[in-house]
């Protein structure tokens, strides 16, 4: 009766298993173990939590810095454009290059008064700086066309330009000077030092070409 007793009184307290072996559990420590793994489980949430915290907070100021650079950096380009200091050339691309009314490979970069053509024959690159006079005289004359020699336009889309660069020779006594840029039914064009035609028209001009 003790026993069963006993028994009644540990279903109802929680005790498991038989008193004389000394074979019981207490529910408590399935309680224990759950507790433990619980807070390794909430310790191991909140690393990682914190974890993830921190890596948005570099991600976040990595994007601030950049954002703050580029704004610092537009605002110096602007400030230099407008003040005249540098200017720039852009990529034409609906524009057509001739030499000798054939169709070359080549670029064409545009700038505010002044473009830079760069032909490509035979493997090399030879470019040119168109400076526009503003108008045409009644010979068609409508700028000057100067050789920049050695120096080739890079391949780029926006090339920078200052009062040296690019570094196409500019001086004053007319030998040097370059060669009249004269305007054509289709464009622009003018005469190398030796001999070559080279025209500038736009792509839309260009299929009347063969």
């Amino acid at each position: 009766m003790a026993n069963s007793a006993y028994a009644s009184q540990s279903e109802k307290t929680g005790v498991i298993g038989n008193w004389k072996s000394g074979k019981f559990k207490f529910r408590t420590d399935n309680s224990s173990r759950c507790g433990r793994h619980f807070r390794t489980a909430t310790l191991t949430n909140t690393l990682g939590a914190a974890n993830t915290t921190l890596v948005s907070n570099i991600i976040m100021r990595l994007l601030s810095l950049t954002a703050t650079a580029f704004l610092v950096l537009s605002i110096l380009c602007i400030w230099l454009v407008r003040s005249r200091r540098v200017s720039y050339f852009v990529l034409n691309r609906n524009a057509v290059i001739t030499v000798n009314g054939t169709r070359v490979p080549g670029r064409v970069l545009d700038g505010k008064s002044t473009v830079i053509v760069t032909t490509e024959m035979a493997g090399k690159e030879h470019s040119y700086e168109l400076r526009f006079e503003g108008d045409t005289d009644f010979t068609g004359n409508m700028g000057n066309v100067v050789d920049c020699h050695e120096w080739s336009a890079p391949r780029l889309r926006v090339l920078i330009e200052t009062r040296d660069y690019p570094p196409c020779m500019r001086q004053e006594h007319s030998e040097s000077k370059g060669w009249p840029l004269i305007n054509s039914a289709n464009g622009m064009e003018f005469i190398t030092a030796d001999g070559q035609t080279v025209g500038l028209m736009l792509r839309s001009d260009a299929s009347r070409l063969h």
